[in-house]
């Protein structure tokens, strides 16, 4: 199964995170959206309709997974990349647990995350 991917939103409170996914992900020929909070996510999503969200987990107001929970909620099919500084296995596990399907840490490796996005792209994977 392939699923379609070209409407990704880019979440994160660092201005400089945001633009390297969006100048990253626009050069691939996405159409890139991007938020700096949550809540500013939400509305995004709510307007834009993106297939894969690509997210911060540590954010001031609505963090990440809390975030994740109202997307899935809501838009099932949505994809999510957490994305995080902090690698411990608890976060991993949780943004796992919580519907994420891959988790990319910080500082962001872009030849990694175009793997995970061609890997969406394909479909549901038995392993992370």
């Amino acid at each position: 199964m392939t699923r379609k991917l070209n409407r990704i939103l880019a979440v994160d409170d660092e201005e400089f995170i945001r633009q390297l996914l969006a100048d990253f992900l626009s050069l691939q020929g996405y159409d890139v959206q991007t938020a700096a909070s949550g809540e500013q996510a939400l509305e995004v999503i709510a307007a834009m309709q993106p297939q894969l969200v690509i997210m911060d987990i540590k954010m001031p107001g609505l963090n990440g997974l809390d975030v994740m929970r109202r997307i899935k909620a809501t838009h099932k099919d949505v994809g999510v990349i957490m994305l995080s500084a902090f690698g411990d296995s608890a976060t991993i596990q949780e943004a796992y647990r919580q519907g994420a399907d891959f988790y990319l840490q910080k500082p962001v490796n872009l030849d990694r995350l175009q793997d995970m996005l061609h890997a969406w792209q394909r479909g549901p994977q038995e392993d992370h």
